[in-house]
């Protein structure tokens, strides 16, 4: 078959079955889908659906757009579907780059590391990742720049104090530093961004790239959640433990309604996603409690801690809560004894408004953001908080990252381009409007926050890196029938430099497509259903209902979306095309046939163990 004829008829199939998304992608940089969803697929771990941020993935995929000549290059692809009954359907895809300079050549640096030195850094050696990284980082760094590290586990304190690098006795220091990086105890997270911001205070200077850069792998509830495959939403309470005891979280709605054990769902969508310690199974338990982004109910919530059975020869329990309302988190610690009713005890009540709640953390980084000292986060593993480290990078004007092995660790740090997409800006508050042709229709749009008016899209972006590149899609629709001459016309530019604006142009939807829009469209119309796919199957995955007929439709979906995937490769001719993306399925399909097969065997017998949304829950009565 004719390669354009191959491309048309698979690019039919992508545009029309395009979701409407409507997500923002913030100010980070994206964690690039296919690293995380790797790290979980091959830990026998199914993404949950709302872990997935489509236009985060689609944004910051490289499209690999020239090499822009000035300092922002835009580029523009369009492609137009043939005419079905309902017009035409076409997609108009502009790329946004910032130009690379000579690592000599960018604004001093003025960096704190600020590195998660809790027990579980031993886990994988990701500290040791992290130490091979700043040993070979301080190679690269100039005279001109200033480096301090930072610790924190169950306490932080100040490893190297902030000095620049104009000496061999000081590059010395800082390398004894970072061979002192050792993994132990918990997560004091906010203590070691503070010290992270009084160095950089140390030596700020501004016109320097003055940045907190914070490496973790999440403290002790993000790695149980994690493992436990917990969701979260708008309200997240999470309990953990650490005996064998069967400790209960219970929850009190604005409705008064309880959400536990017995009622694991209230009528506005909260749910009892995680519950641990029927039978005493681990000495690392947790419980978790959430509502879905707009699912929450506005009011008072109460929680409370109860102690259902002993199954550990520990009278007294320690526990702890955390509390996560909108953007806002709240610890509570307590000792629970005694069983049942009798063992009650309230951990804590809080008021949810169905706005942004800022957490003291945060609302100490976007002080500091407004003084010019951003923070950028890096994830390491693959049960980290990635929410938390997201947001913070947001309130910083930062970027997050999600690094699942040791030679990523090393490319973000020691590859010049890798380093300057992360770190060193190009551009700031761009703004990119398109203006389509009356009687246009946009029928989606993916890449960063934008708003809508009739035939009008706006896009912004807040920052934009050396080297860094997005993405905007739009899905739009001429009428049926129509043959006038129809255009879109692109105009914006970045708030810091005249340089930047983007000349006036005018893209002409109805003309042919080049080979460089059929290729990218098929590109970006592939990961559009890839991402969709797996939000699909994360949702069947933890859904109710009888499992084999769940998993057994997923497994289906899996399959589709493999297939789909081939298609795109064979259209393209490049047989590495999606190779992360293949590779995210094919592990998926050997963890629902593995489900499917234990499902069967599992057939016709009762425990006292039950499964929920693949989730272990109880069939406990009082």
């Amino acid at each position: 078959m004719n390669t354009n004829i191959r491309k048309s008829l698979l690019l039919g199939v992508f545009i029309f079955c395009i979701p409407y998304f409507l997500l923002s992608e913030g100010l980070t940089e994206a964690v690039p889908l296919n690293t995380r969803n790797r790290y979980q697929a091959n830990n026998g771990i199914i993404v949950p659906p709302e872990e997935i941020n489509d236009n985060m993935y689609i944004s910051s995929f490289d499209y690999h757009y020239p090499e822009p000549e000035t300092d922002i290059g835009f580029y523009v692809y369009n492609y137009l579907n043939p005419e079905t009954n309902t017009g035409r359907d076409g997609i108009l895809q502009i790329g946004v780059q910032g130009k690379v300079q000579d690592f000599s050549d960018i604004p001093s640096l003025n960096l704190a590391f600020v590195v998660d030195t809790s027990l579980s850094m031993n886990d994988d050696e990701k500290i040791f990742w992290i130490k091979d990284s700043l040993t070979s980082f301080i190679d690269k760094i100039r005279d001109i720049d200033s480096l301090a590290l930072v610790y924190f586990n169950d306490t932080a304190g100040v490893l190297f104090e902030s000095a620049q690098m104009d000496s061999d006795e000081k590059r010395r220091g800082f390398l004894d530093a970072v061979n002192e990086l050792t993994a132990e105890g918990g997560t004091k997270l906010e203590e070691g961004i503070n010290l992270g911001y009084d160095q950089i205070m140390l030596n700020y200077q501004e016109d320097a790239i003055n940045m907190v850069l914070l490496i973790s792998d999440g403290n002790e509830f993000s790695n149980r959640l994690a493992s436990a495959l917990a969701h979260s939403g708008d309200i997240r309470i999470s309990l953990v433990w650490n005996n064998r005891n069967d400790l209960d979280l219970h929850v009190i709605t604005p409705a008064h309604e309880e959400i536990w054990f017995a009622n694991m769902k209230d009528l506005s969508g909260g749910w009892l996603d995680v519950d641990r310690n029927v039978t005493g199974e681990t000495t690392e338990p947790v419980e978790n409690v959430f509502w879905y982004q707009g699912a929450a109910a506005q009011g008072r919530y109460q929680v409370w801690v109860q102690n259902y059975d002993y199954h550990d020869s520990e009278y007294e329990t320690p526990f702890q809560v955390e509390i996560k309302n909108g953007d806002e988190y709240n610890y509570y610690e307590g000792i629970i004894s005694g069983t049942g009713h009798a063992s009650n005890t309230l951990a804590g009540t809080f008021d949810f408004n169905n706005s942004v709640s800022k957490s003291i953390l945060h609302t100490i980084v976007e002080s500091y953001t407004q003084q010019g000292v951003s923070i950028s986060t890096i994830g390491v593993g693959g049960n980290f908080d990635e929410e938390l480290l997201r947001t913070l990078a947001e309130y910083g004007r930062g970027n997050s990252r999600s690094l699942d092995n040791r030679e990523l660790m090393q490319q973000i740090l020691n590859t010049d381009r890798e380093f300057e997409r992360f770190a060193v800006p190009a551009a700031e508050d761009m703004e990119i409007n398109v203006e389509f042709s009356p009687g246009v229709r946009i029928l989606a749009a993916w890449g960063t926050p934008y708003r809508t008016e009739n035939n009008h899209i706006t896009y912004n972006i807040p920052n934009l890196n050396q080297g860094d590149y997005k993405t905007l899609l739009i899905h739009y629709q001429i009428p049926p029938q129509n043959r006038e001459r129809l255009t879109a016309v692109l105009r914006g530019g970045s708030a810091d430099s005249s340089e930047n604006t983007i000349p006036e142009r005018v893209i002409v939807l109805t003309d042919p497509a080049d080979e460089d829009s059929s290729n990218m469209a098929i590109y970006s119309q592939a990961r559009a259903r890839f991402v969709e796919a797996l939000k699909e199957i994360g949702r069947l995955y933890y859904a109710g209902g009888a499992d084999s007929i769940r998993l057994r439709t997923a497994l289906q979906r899996t399959v589709e979306a493999e297939s789909e995937l081939e298609q795109a490769t064979l259209s393209l001719d490049e047989e590495t095309a999606f190779s992360a993306e293949r590779s995210v399925l094919s592990r998926y399909t050997e963890i629902l046939e593995s489900e499917l097969s234990d499902s069967r065997n599992a057939a016709g017998r009762t425990s006292r163990m039950g499964v929920e949304g693949g989730r272990y829950s109880r069939m406990k009565t009082e």
